[in-house]
């Protein structure tokens, strides 16, 4: 039975018995049927994968993990527990993740120990970061129980600052010697998903053994050859914008026995990455906003010699344009945590190597001078992976439009020629870092194809693994359920190539003029004809082409809402949502 919780993800922990769930990093309540449904809803494990699991956990009698004993401050990482990056209190020894909330425990709790602190042991300054124990890392076993948690120490004793180059951690020497008599049957697992013999999800997705996706779906997007040998949890984790609290390391995979992870000042740079995609993201709306309809009428154009009937429009619904942004940010994500992973990994893992200009367009962006300098405004709102999958809902009826093309709802309230009769405004404070995301923006856009292929591009590659399935890349999108996500791509690098190459302001930092008044369908067709037309050896031109061809296999998709019924037969679920009981 040890070996079916391998299998599914979970691990036993001994001594604190407790159920783990391995890619959640924290412990299960193991009452009812709780351990089996968490499986099942949130990872889309099947139920012929958990049968026996429900009974087999009640004969574990296992305790409530709110009332487990915390282990020892100062103890080595837990492997299977999450990592949180907080404060004490020095004077009663309160511990919280934000320094803001902690700041004002001080000031309403301890005004007296701040007042009188001097001689007593505390420097002579009153700043309240004197009373504060800061960079502490801190586990606990169950999620952002902060109350019950206990410090740990990271690499041989040494505490994780913000600045310190880790990528992996060093696992408990109990979890080492348990780890290396499951590692044969590890292997044989991992075997096993690469020749696609994986778990099943249910509801959303559709099996790679389907016959008709791969003869027909399956075979267009080359998904099967591009993950093969890969490991899948890995790509599908890579792919994920930084956490939301943003208080430390992100845990990767498991790889061995050491623990694959993004270093916590690699998830600070990515961050402040994110913020200034989203400041970019503004300035290419604006200049949207200001561009005439005809021009915008052949910037949505899919042929070289005429526009399309209406002009590219921005997104009207925040969530819609929230979305779409979310999966921009990912991709850039994605593409510098497998850059800084070790070149021997990235190929052992991922089958994935990157070309000279890949490897130069990510070392300018990463290594600029720019990003030193930080920016008190640097702050992004990073988006929950709940409220993202709630809102991807809400665009179904977005994507029924038009089976060329996908990019959101048609607006047209703006009044084209208000530039004419208003007075120009200033143009907005240089920004260095959105130049930078604009200039790697544009590369990615404008990559052409290594020996004809068109997975060798970055966009192209990274569209691959939005056609994951989530937690563990286990299965593929239907085409129903991918083209909304070329739809945000289409939408987005057009966005960014029209910012590119006709601003309404420059971008001084990385050389980029204010479009001139005259001749600007010129210089936009120069660019459109061979990278943002159907059939241009272009990223662009491939999402166009597969948008198409997933439209037209939506009504060959099969049934878009699946039933399952409770091992037990009183509950029924559809797409993986919270089951409803026969019994009312």
């Amino acid at each position: 039975m040890i070996e079916q919780l391998d299998r599914l993800g979970l691990y036993l922990n001994q001594p604190g018995p407790a159920i783990l769930c391995i890619q959640c990093k924290f412990a299960l309540k193991a009452d009812g049927d709780r351990v089996s449904r968490h499986l099942g809803e949130r990872h889309g494990i099947s139920k012929l994968a958990r049968r026996g699991l429900g009974p087999f956990i009640r004969t574990l009698c296992l305790p409530d993990p709110k009332t487990l004993p915390m282990r020892s401050d100062g103890s080595s990482p837990h492997p299977h527990l999450r990592i949180q990056q907080g404060a004490a209190c020095r004077h009663c020894g309160l511990r919280l993740t934000s320094l803001e909330v902690l700041s004002r425990h001080l000031k309403e709790v301890h005004p007296q120990d701040i007042q009188h602190s001097r001689g007593r042991g505390f420097p002579e300054s009153h700043w309240l970061q004197d009373h504060i124990l800061d960079r502490l890392s801190f586990q606990a076993w169950t999620v952002s129980n902060i109350g019950r948690s206990w410090t740990v120490h990271l690499y041989r004793g040494q505490l994780q600052g913000p600045h310190t180059p880790v990528t992996i951690y060093q696992a408990p020497e109990a979890i080492q010697v348990f780890a290396k008599e499951l590692f044969v049957r590890e292997q044989q697992y991992l075997s096993q998903q690469a020749r696609g013999s994986l778990l099943q999800p249910t509801g959303r997705t559709t099996s790679a053994t389907d016959p008709a996706l791969i003869t027909n779906w399956m075979r267009r997007t080359g998904w099967e050859e591009i993950f093969r040998n890969t490991r899948r949890d890995l790509i599908v984790a890579m792919a994920q914008c930084p956490p939301k609290e943003n208080s430390g390391p992100l845990w990767l995979a498991n790889y061995k026995d050491e623990a694959l992870i993004s270093s916590q000042e690699d998830e600070h740079k990515l961050t402040r990455m994110m913020a200034a995609l989203d400041r970019l993201f503004e300035r290419s709306n604006d200049t949207i906003k200001h561009t005439d309809i005809s021009l915008r009428r052949w910037l949505r154009g899919i042929y070289p010699d005429r526009p399309y009937k209406r002009p590219f429009e921005l997104v009207v619904k925040p969530s819609t344009e929230r979305r779409y942004r979310q999966l921009l940010k990912k991709c850039l994500c994605f593409w510098f945590r497998l850059w800084r992973l070790p070149p021997t990994l990235t190929r052992r893992l991922c089958q994935r190597t990157f070309s000279k200009p890949q490897r130069m367009a990510l070392e300018t962006l990463w290594d600029d001078p720019a990003w030193e300098q930080y920016d008190s405004f640097e702050n992004v709102s990073l988006l929950d992976e709940e409220e993202e999958e709630y809102e991807e809902e809400e665009e179904e009826e977005e994507e029924e439009e038009e089976e060329e093309e996908e990019e959101g709802n048609n607006s047209e309230d703006e009044d084209p020629n208000a530039h004419f009769i208003q007075p120009p405004p200033p143009p907005p404070p240089q920004d260095p870092k959105a130049d930078l995301v604009l200039q790697f923006c544009l590369f990615m856009a404008t990559e052409d194809f290594a020996d004809g292929n068109s997975k060798s591009t970055m966009l192209v590659y990274f569209s691959a693994t939005c056609g994951l399935t989530s937690p563990m890349g286990a299965d593929f999108l239907r085409p129903a359920q991918f083209t909304s996500i070329l739809s945000s791509l289409i939408y987005c690098t057009r966005l960014l190539i029209m910012e590119s190459v006709l601003p309404r302001f420059s971008h001084d930092y990385i050389g980029l003029l204010q479009r001139p008044q005259y001749g600007q369908l010129d210089i936009l067709n120069d660019i459109r004809k061979n990278k943002m037309c159907d059939g241009t050896l272009s990223p662009l031109g491939e999402f166009i082409s597969l948008a198409a061809y997933g439209q037209s296999l939506r009504q060959s998709g099969g049934p878009t809402i699946q039933f399952e019924w409770s091992d037990d037969g009183e509950e029924v679920s559809w797409d993986g949502q919270q089951p409803a009981s026969a019994s009312g």
